[in-house]
């Protein structure tokens, strides 16, 4: 198992002030969507809004660095 950094992408709801990227915490797991699927589960998120298929949640990408993460909306 490695350890990978996941850190959710920010976004802007239409009408909201955005939302910056967010760092989801380290996660040991085989491979970076297992890392993603685990950071939402201690996260308590809803599973519902997760994408297995496209490794997104909401829509939101996931990155393994914080760079990436904030391109959107910081």
């Amino acid at each position: 198992m490695n350890e990978y950094q996941v850190w959710m992408e920010g976004f802007n709801i239409q009408g909201n002030s955005p939302v910056e990227a967010e760092f989801l915490g380290v996660h040991k797991a085989k491979d970076f969507p297992s890392a993603c699927a685990k950071a939402l589960d201690v996260g308590k998120r809803d599973p519902k809004l997760y994408s297995a298929k496209n490794n997104t949640y909401w829509g939101c990408n996931f990155y393994d660095n914080e760079a990436d993460a904030r391109k959107s909306f910081g």
